[in-house]
């Protein structure tokens, strides 16, 4: 009612118009947040997070993968690495599991500990009876 009495219509295309303004408003903000910083081992001008300037050290992404093994945890968490868009779909889905095995995985195991264990040994015993009625019946 609101956007009929104001001339606007909630057609999907005037949806998708809003969709596409916000996200280049969002971008621009973004492209304004960030700062020209030179990569600490080659010295290559790259971009950084306004938030992310003072990190120790700041890596451009071809230095990070020539590196990255010979870093440890703690230092990689350290690094800067202004990572190219077209990467980040490579990147995305190592991350996301290492930061799940890391840091999420043990605090659920301390939350959900027991019932976890007890679906489990559910699970197994289940398992055991089917596989013992299956033997059975041959």
């Amino acid at each position: 009612m609101f956007a009929a009495t104001c001339g606007v219509s909630d057609s999907p295309r005037n949806n998708r118009n809003a969709q596409y303004i916000e996200y280049f408003q969002l971008k621009i903000m973004m492209k304004e947040q960030m700062l020209k910083v030179n990569c600490s081992f080659c010295g290559k001008e790259i971009e950084c997070p306004r938030d992310m300037v003072n990190t120790e050290k700041h890596s451009c992404f071809e230095c990070f993968e020539k590196l990255k093994d010979n870093w440890s945890d703690i230092e990689k968490s350290k690094i800067h690495i202004d990572l190219p868009p077209e990467k980040l779909n490579e990147v995305l889905p190592e991350v996301l599991t290492d930061s799940i095995v890391e840091e999420i995985f043990p605090q659920l195991w301390i939350d959900k500990k027991t019932g976890i264990k007890a679906d489990v040994q559910k699970r197994i015993s289940q398992r055991y009876i089917w596989c013992r009625c299956i033997c059975c019946n041959r």
